[in-house]
């Protein structure tokens, strides 16, 4: 086999994480796979003052050769460009394939990456792409205003949109999709939109994942950072409605299949009411289930008591609404069952001979 003169990583993209999932977005929309002499070759071109992206990618994958520069010129017009080439990729075109539906001559025929089933992952997919065949416009300083459009594949697109539907609704009482991929009059491609709260919503998620996303696109969204507090956990997400020294109201989506952790407070009191879907509720290792049939009843879990939530459906999404009061301690957390294996298993201020230490309970 004819070896190349550069190198990288051949495995990067064989097991899918946040890093890999955002360049194989960015790639979806924006690279290409071609063959060189009978072996894979992977390409990107970008705007010249996008050359630093190249170069993060560049490092990623760990490529030991160069980013090049052109001039293309088209209707009389000069675009300076910065181009990366890495030569015989097999294993990389062979990953690309099997984790994210990536293949030669995709323009038209792109699928969505079914197989990926990590939430973190898939947000980060979609960043990607919106860096790759995206556009965020923000024409005034009314977040309303904002909006973020996409081109490529209807089934695609279609993929991004059931997703923003349910990780960004419109309505909590509601998963009626706010917008639909729409045929361009003028191409075989297809385009989809969608903005106000629900792309301000999008930003904040994938903020949270530290991708080495295109700082330019997405900086035009930091002066709306403020106006919702919105955190992405394993089993999904967690809206933060209001928070008072007596109280604090959130909304939590739970992904299909999907489950907190079991855990308890030792002086926090909640209660949790399903609004759309089906839970199974899990009160001191005693389980059942509330859905759309019996969700306006309300369940209590008083302070020391271990309760969890999971998301019963194997398809849709669970949305509950959380209250919790008491004394409201921060960190005040015991975890006794993680299907995520997440480190930390006791907060600080989870109290046990009377210390506590003050910290964010919401970061959890």
């Amino acid at each position: 086999m004819m070896t190349t003169r550069y190198s990288h990583n051949k495995n990067y993209f064989t097991v899918p994480n946040v890093e890999n999932s955002y360049w194989a977005g960015f790639l979806a929309a924006d690279g290409c796979i071609t063959h060189d002499r009978k072996r894979p070759k992977l390409s990107i071109g970008l705007s010249r003052k996008d050359d630093d992206h190249l170069e993060l990618f560049k490092g990623a994958i760990q490529y030991t050769g160069m980013v090049k520069y052109y001039t293309a010129k088209c209707d009389n017009k000069v675009y300076p460009t910065a181009h990366l080439a890495l030569c015989g990729v097999d294993q990389v075109a062979s990953d690309l394939k099997q984790n994210f539906c990536i293949t030669p001559r995709k323009s038209l025929t792109l699928q969505p990456p079914l197989q990926l089933d990590n939430l973190r992952h898939i947000i980060a997919f979609i960043a990607g792409y919106i860096d790759g065949d995206g556009s965020i416009y923000t024409p005034s300083d009314r977040h309303c205003d904002t909006s973020i459009s996409l081109v490529g594949t209807k089934d695609i697109l279609q993929w991004i949109a059931g997703y923003v539907d349910v990780l960004c609704p419109s309505s909590y009482h509601s998963n009626t999709p706010s917008a639909k991929p729409k045929a361009c009059s003028k191409s075989r491609a297809w385009t989809y939109a969608f903005g106000g709260n629900r792309a301000i919503n999008f930003y904040h998620l994938a903020q949270q994942l530290s991708l080495p996303w295109l700082t330019r696109k997405w900086q035009q969204l930091e002066k709306f950072s403020s106006l919702n507090e919105r955190y992405l956990r394993p089993w999904g997400i967690i809206d933060v409605i209001e928070s008072t020294s007596d109280y604090h109201v959130r909304i939590l989506k739970i992904a299909p299949g999907q489950c907190t952790s079991i855990q308890r407070h030792s002086r926090r009191n909640e209660m949790v009411i399903l609004l759309d879907g089906e839970i199974e509720i899990n009160h001191n290792d005693y389980k059942f289930t509330r859905n759309n049939d019996n969700r306006a009843s309300g369940y209590r879990f008083p302070a020391r008591d271990w309760h969890g939530l999971s998301c019963f459906s194997q398809e849709t999404w669970a949305t509950v609404l959380e209250v919790a009061y008491g004394e409201l301690i921060h960190d005040d957390f015991e975890i006794k069952e993680d299907k995520y294996d997440r480190e930390r298993k006791r907060g600080p201020g989870f109290i046990v001979e009377g210390v506590m230490n003050d910290t964010d309970w919401r970061k959890l």
